[in-house]
């Protein structure tokens, strides 16, 4: 939020817009408008005769994204992997003066500051600066612009894409990633029963109590301290977590070795819907540090065990209430 604010230079007292901006993740004073002395502004509202309109737009979420993606160079990756795919189109499409990678930008930053659908997204841009920043007419960026620039980007590319932006950010921010994050989610979607060009969206147990509609399985890994994705994958919406978690964890490693980390230095946390003696067996193979959960009603032994022989320990200047044990699960001793 903008506010005025007074400045003395050499004893006379000046006046200023000033908006509070994160730099390098440190809150600084940015002045948006020198208004000068209080009697140089009074002279300007005078000359106005008092008819004069003021104009806010959102403002510092949208350039400090707009710098963030200029470091990692968002915009030339995309559009390094894109190709038309439809043979009416030029291989590298540009539409309203806008490349493949600038419109994929803007859809993620619409989706980062206020979700909508592609129809939605041009009522929240006009109340932004990005048009007067990037001096774009925003009134052009219908749905059907993101639908024709977003069919651009070949199925297969999309995880080069995501690797060539993570590199990026692995050497411009020197991201920890020591400890990893596995989860999983699902979406319903409104996709007819009878539409057979989805194959991916089937109907499977989801989340928001949506099983009669047709749905698709998100599995992503994240860093702890950041979370930036290291990994993600879509999968067809009638699997289960546990079928799955073997496969995205082969993909995983394998995304680390492309990022250049060693394997055995990260620590891959996930929930008990991975769960299964294979799946835990493949993790040691791979000599990987891990946490899992485990499901009380199975282990009622240990909630025993545990109740009212719990440990105080401050983690992070934050008290917690532990119960640290060994015994055999699954024939083998665990933590």
């Amino acid at each position: 939020m903008a506010s005025i604010q007074p400045k003395t230079v050499k004893g006379k007292k000046y006046w200023q817009i000033v908006s509070s901006q994160r730099v390098n993740g440190k809150p600084r004073p940015i002045v948006l408008e020198h208004l000068g002395t209080a009697d140089s502004l009074l002279k300007k509202l005078k000359k106005r005769n008092g008819s004069f309109s003021i104009k806010s737009y959102s403002h510092g979420l949208i350039a400090s994204l707009l710098s963030i993606s200029k470091k990692l160079d968002i915009v030339s990756i995309i559009n390094e992997h894109t190709k038309s795919q439809r043979k009416y189109f030029p291989d590298k499409l540009i539409r309203n003066d806008l490349t493949i990678g600038a419109t994929i930008l803007f859809a993620a930053i619409g989706r980062i500051c206020e979700p909508s659908s592609k129809r939605g997204w041009f009522n929240w841009a006009k109340k932004t600066s990005l048009p007067i920043l990037l001096k774009i007419n925003v009134s052009k960026i219908d749905s059907p612009h993101f639908w024709d620039m977003m069919d651009c980007i070949p199925e297969d590319k999309i995880s080069k894409i995501e690797l060539n932006i993570l590199k990026k950010i692995k050497n411009v921010y020197n991201i920890k990633t020591d400890t990893l994050f596995y989860d999983t989610t699902n979406f319903y979607t409104y996709i007819a029963t009878t539409n057979n060009k989805c194959t991916i969206a089937k109907r499977g147990k989801n989340k928001q109590k949506r099983s009669d509609l047709r749905q698709f399985g998100l599995a992503m890994t994240v860093s702890k301290d950041d979370y930036i994705p290291i990994f993600h994958d879509i999968y067809e919406g009638n699997q289960n977590d546990s079928p799955v978690f073997k496969e995205n964890v082969i993909r995983l490693l394998e995304r680390l070795k492309e990022l250049g980390m060693d394997k055995n230095q990260h620590t891959l946390v996930f929930d008990r819907g991975c769960n299964s003696k294979k799946n835990l067996e493949y993790i040691e193979d791979q000599k990987l540090f891990y946490v899992g959960a485990l499901s009380p009603c199975y282990h009622t032994d240990l909630v025993n065990d545990a109740d009212g022989n719990y440990e105080k320990i401050t983690v992070n200047d934050e008290d917690l209430f532990i119960y640290r044990d060994k015994r055999m699960i699954w024939n083998k001793e665990r933590t």
